[in-house]
This record gives structure tokens, C-alpha cells and sequence, in this order.
């Protein structure tokens, strides 16, 4: 259970990151961060 449990922080963790990044590349590109995708 525990491991499942990692895994799954895991990977939230790397969506978190994933959606950061990208957030901050629009707002470099001077897009608002607000807009999706």
C-alpha cells in the first residue's frame, strides 16, 4: 500500500511541476498564466 501511495505523490507531484513550468512559459511569451493549455 505504501508504495502505491508513492507513486501516486509521485506523480502528482511531477503534474504539479509540469503545470508550473508551462505557467510560467506563457507568462514569459507574454501570455496571461490564467488561460488554459
Amino acid at each position: 500500500m505504501a508504495t502505491v501511495f508513492n507513486i501516486l505523490a509521485v506523480l502528482v507531484m511531477v503534474a504539479v511541476v509540469i503545470v508550473l513550468i508551462r505557467g510560467l512559459i506563457n507568462m514569459m511569451r507574454g501570455g496571461s498564466g490564467m488561460t488554459s493549455n
